[in-house]
């Protein structure tokens, strides 16, 4: 049925719910009538019901044998007759004039009771309204019952005829008010019950909800009964955005007045800021009488009666805004802005106003937008975005255009660095003009780079020396560039100005974000020329200590957290990763989220869990374009192609190789990591001396840039593995050495690859003795898969020697930690260069004296020793035991001289059973070989 049918219908349809007692006062009014006459006022909000009680009366009076006289009211613009005009027209006298046809009425009403109703008086102009109080009176001495019916209306004419009319001596005001929760449910019931016999009560629960969104407004609460019909489901959720009730919202403000309704568009559009004050000034209105149209429109259920003007319900403010044609809400918009700010508004409230208008109200909106935007850097990306882009359109200057256009290129990077790449050459050109300033040129410098574009990087660089002296205010930022270019490229190095002021001797509590920035790149870069230090690591720890306290940029912490990983603190630079992996999620950054999960990635791959390195390099290719990350893609792509040859799928490595990297990658370290990389690629499908190429060509860029740091890139490493198995171990040997004797050389995980390496080239005599110091080496560090192929050279050393009970007992540990990595080359090779040689599972070991001892271990013993034997830290044996790392290392003695061993490397293979894959320490989920994902530069 349609709505507007419904809504003139429904009352004569159902019986009135909660009006019995206006009904029984407007009967008893017409049996007094006869001979006396009175006036009775119907009032209660639109959409109250007032009109349906008047047609209930109606029938009444028809029933009791009373004449019934309708007129309606209304204004002479839209054509509509005045008062005295359609009651001459009612009784047939049009051309009687007034007198006549009052004189009419009487005559009627000394015959049977007479009924004169005028129903909307609230719409009615002055010209209708004007007779009404000497009609009330003469009508009244007539022995004619006047009905007159008006909406809760502020702002008309009606309040001057009330005050008429209460001078008269039989007047009866009659409210009616909105329903109780029971009325609304009893209402629902009766339409729905009517529309679908046989259909069940309606909930308590779903009364009280209509209840609360409707205010007890009948005319709304009818509307959701009939989208409830539509909807099939009386006993389900009400669809609160139905057609149905949006029409009735927009049916009450109709009958309201425009005033009334332009308070409710302007309480649409100011949202949760609104008040009478704002609304007044917003839409030019006296305060007081706006708060009068609040409280109409919460009498009529639209709004909650708090103290705070608010719609009760998201669907009531959806249909308002419904209502306002585009240009007209953008309207209201630059009027609620310009309200706002008049009142002293936050920019970002009134921002968001700027935004939805599109436009400038007045020459504050640019500046207002920009002040919003670095309020919002750090909660809300994309506005901050927005508020720059529409600065960016408004500004009239072009200095400050392209002042706007810098800030807008670095916080758009956060959201889309190829995106921010597009408004580069504008930046470029506002430098050529003299438009920026040297804070903003080294922004651009550090864009350019960043997408490859290096030579028109130098010429930024080399343009802030020759026009002019830097600007001290650009300190920072400079000396942020130099170290970053230091140990990213090189080469741009010597074209970015050295900063004016000198440093202090000591560095300065951090407090800022560039201070933060500045300090992490200090920390790495002595890292990368001296090699880790507990001190570093301390104070990188300390830097994202403060910069996640204090909601810093998340730039210095991606610095700080390198520092954790290329000293070897893999554990606490994954929880540390996760932490600002959540912030940049909050924050909605996509370039941050993807640098972040690329060093997850890393510290995945250096851990040895090569399903998550994969999963979480992809996730960091796709979280940004190839394109997007510019020459740093060579971190992500190498991390990828590690862990896809480290699980022996050789050909989707290629693949992944055969992507088109930017030419200027090769200009960076990035370029040399992918080498590197390749070079790891060409020794798992056994091209040797294409392995060796790779290695040399990068430890030769590197020692160019003066960067050849073990910590940063150990080439050495896989150069010595490739000469090794090309058979020239002295070469081998020589580049092991080298690394060692340089700063860094001497970490743990390098002192473990190298000892795994140089093993191999070791005397028969001598080789267990040194794979033992590898294994003990990357024990401490966490390497998983880095011990596991340690394991697999002391097995064999200790096989070759004789001892292949020691073998079986290390090649099982080996299998099970290479199983666990997802090294399936390394399970493959430990597998059949055992066979014959591992017992089967749960086989008793050969000497008594081994079981005796296993037997003699406690339940907790046990336990640390089948943990040990996995291969976990003494640190992870604590932490999955809930314990002190001192309590595991007592138990670990215990358990050594019970099974009279040294080492956990000694340890028997009969404490564990094999597990499987699915380890507990690997906090990622198995990547399936066939979970591809693709690119596309």
């Amino acid at each position: 049925m349609p709505i507007v049918q419904f809504i003139a219908m429904g009352d004569r349809l159902f019986a009135l719910v909660e009006r019995n007692h206006q009904l029984d006062v407007l009967k008893g009014m017409l049996r007094n009538s006869a001979g006396k006459g009175c006036v009775v006022l119907v009032r209660g909000p639109v959409g109250g019901g007032k009109t349906a009680l008047l047609h209930a009366f109606s029938e009444h009076a028809a029933d009791v044998g009373a004449h019934w006289v309708e007129v309606a009211a209304g204004s002479s613009a839209t054509g509509c007759p005045g008062l005295l005009d359609q009651l001459a027209a009612a009784v047939g006298l049009p051309g009687g004039g007034p007198a006549a046809a009052v004189e009419a009425l009487r005559e009627a009403a000394g015959r049977v009771p007479l009924v004169v109703a005028v129903d909307d008086l609230h719409r009615a102009d002055e010209d209708f309204l004007a007779p009404v109080p000497e009609l009330a009176g003469r009508l009244s001495a007539a022995g004619v019952l006047l009905v007159l019916v008006c909406a809760t209306a502020p702002g008309n004419r009606w309040g001057a005829v009330h005050a008429e009319l209460l001078r008269q001596p039989r007047f009866r005001s009659v409210r009616v008010s909105p329903l109780s929760p029971a009325g609304v449910g009893d209402l629902l019931h009766r339409y729905l019950k009517a529309g679908a016999p046989g259909s069940r009560d309606v909930p308590e629960s779903l009364a009280a909800t209509c209840h609360a969104v409707t205010g007890g407004n009948p005319l709304l609460v009818r509307a959701v009964a009939e989208d409830l019909r539509a909807a099939d489901r009386p006993d389900r959720a009400a669809p609160w955005k139905g057609e149905a009730f949006t029409e009735a919202v927009l049916a009450c403000l109709r009958r309201c007045g425009p005033d009334t309704t332009r308070v409710a568009r302007g309480l649409a559009v100011l949202g949760a800021a609104a008040s009478p004050g704002v609304l007044a000034r917003m839409l030019d209105l006296d305060e007081a009488l706006t708060g009068r149209h609040l409280d109409a429109l919460a009498e009529m259920g639209l709004l909650v009666d708090d103290g705070a003007p608010a719609f009760r319900h998201p669907a009531g403010w959806g249909a308002v805004l419904s209502s306002v044609d585009p240009g007209t809400r953008a309207g209201l918009h630059a009027r609620a802005a310009t309200a706002r700010h008049e009142l002293g508004a936050p920019s970002v409230d009134v921002a968001a106003h700027l935004l939805a208008a599109g436009r400038a109200p007045g020459p504050w909106a640019v500046a207002v937008l920009r002040d919003a935007a670095g309020q919002a850097v750090n909660d809300d990306l994309v506005l901050a975005v927005r508020c720059l882009e529409l600065a960016r359109e408004l500004c009239a200057d072009e200095r400050e255009r392209a002042e706007v256009t810098a800030r807008l290129v670095e916080v758009g990077w956060w959201l889309d660095p190829a995106k921010a790449a597009g408004r580069l050459p504008c930046l470029t050109e506002a430098l050529a003009d003299g438009r920026i300033d040297d804070h903003d040129a080294v922004v651009l410098g550090g864009q350019l780079f960043w997408h490859g574009r290096i030579d028109e990087a130098v010429e930024v660089f080399d343009r802030l020396v020759r026009d002019h002296d830097i600007d001290p205010g650009a300190d920072a930022e400079l000396r942020v560039m130099r170290l970053w270019m230091g140990f990213s490229c090189p080469a741009l190095l010597p074209h970015v100005p050295e900063a004016r002021s000198s440093r202090p001797a000591t560095a300065p509590a951090v407090t800022t974000a560039s201070e933060a920035g500045l300090r992490a790149l200090e920390v790495l870069n002595e890292l990368f020329v001296e090699g880790p230090r507990d001190d570093l690591v301390e104070e990188a720890t300390r830097i994202l200590e403060v910069c996640s306290l204090r909601h810093m940029s998340l730039g210095p912490s991606r610095f700080a957290l390198q520092v954790l990983v290329h000293a070897d603190r893999l554990e606490e630079a994954g929880q540390w990763c996760d932490t600002l992996l959540d912030g940049a999620d909050e924050r909605g950054a996509p370039s941050w989220q993807a640098i972040f999960v690329d060093i997850r990635a890393r510290i995945a791959l250096l851990e040895g869990r090569l399903p998550d390195a994969e999963r979480y390099a992809r996730e960091a290719l796709d979280l940004i374009t190839p394109r997007g990350w510019g020459v740093v893609v060579g971190a992500p792509l190498s991390t990828l192609v590690q862990a896809l040859v480290a699980m022996g799928r050789y050909a989707e490595a290629a693949v992944e190789l055969d992507r088109p990297v930017p030419p200027a990658m090769f200009r960076t370290r990035w370029g040399v990591e992918y080498l590197h990389t390749r070079g790891h690629y060409y020794l798992g499908t056994r091209r040797l001396r294409a392995a060796l190429g790779d290695f040399l060509s990068a430890g030769e860029t590197l020692a160019r840039w003066g960067l050849d740091s073990p910590a940063l890139l150990p080439w050495r490493s896989g150069a010595a593995e490739a000469y090794l198995r090309a058979g020239e171990p002295e070469q081998a040997l020589r580049l092991l050495a080298e690394q060692a004797g340089r700063p860094g050389g001497r970490g743990r995980r390098l002192l473990g690859v190298a000892g795994r390496i140089r093993a191999g080239a070791t005397p028969l005599a001598e080789r267990a003795r040194v794979a033992r110091a590898a294994v003990e080496d990357l024990e401490a560090c966490g390497a998983q898969l880095e011990l596991a192929r340690a394991l697999a050279c002391l097995a064999e050393s200790h096989r070759v020697l004789g001892d292949s009970r020691r073998a079986r007992m290390v090649v099982r540990r080996a299998l099970h930690i290479a199983d666990v990595c997802g090294a399936e080359p390394l399970v493959a090779e430990l597998t059949a260069n055992s066979s014959g040689h591992i017992a089967p599972a749960g086989e008793p070991a050969e000497a008594g004296r081994d079981a005796h001892g296993i037997a003699a271990l406690s339940e907790a013993e046990r336990r640390v020793a089948e943990l040990a034997f996995k291969g976990h830290t003494n640190k992870e044996i604590a932490r999955t035991l809930h314990v002190t790392i001192s309590t595991v290392e007592q138990h670990l003695t215990r358990v050594y001289r019970k099974l009279n061993v040294r080492r956990r490397t000694d340890l028997p293979v009969d404490l564990e059973l094999p597990t499987p894959r699915s380890s507990s320490w690997s906090d990622g989920a198995q990547v399936e070989p066939d979970d591809r994902r693709s690119y596309k530069m």
